[in-house]
């Protein structure tokens, strides 16, 4: 039982570890995808627009910023609502009870239920 533990715990370091490290460099790399990808949609849909206003007088610097603040706010927007998402999954899932009798992954469960434990700080 000792042996068995063990090697559990050695693997959730394991898992630990990759998590801390491929997180961030996954959040790094699809959110430079998402926006640049949304950033060329915007400035091809809207030439036109672009056109008229920089015709009316605005400047290039402010043509970029207003495109970078829509950018910015809308990924703001969106990482608040998939964090409110993914903490209304963990509470929906959390409700459902497994059957544990002869269930190896009922070491896991606390009375027959998956918790979550959401941390906001890196130990």
């Amino acid at each position: 039982m000792y042996e068995s533990a063990s090697a559990i715990l050695k693997m959730e370091s394991v898992l630990n570890m990759i998590t801390l490290y491929g997180r961030p460099v996954a959040f790094l790399y699809y959110s430079d995808r998402a926006s640049s990808t949304r950033s060329r949609m915007t400035i091809r849909e809207r030439t036109r627009e672009i056109g008229t206003i920089r015709a009316i007088g605005m400047q290039r610097k402010d043509v970029r910023n207003s495109f970078l603040y829509e950018t910015g706010f809308l990924a703001l927007f969106a990482s608040l609502a998939g964090v409110a998402a993914a903490f209304i999954a963990m509470w929906a899932i959390s409700l459902y009870a497994f059957n544990t009798q002869d269930n190896p992954f009922g070491m896991l469960l606390i009375k027959g239920h998956i918790s979550f434990v959401p941390t906001f700080f890196l130990p």
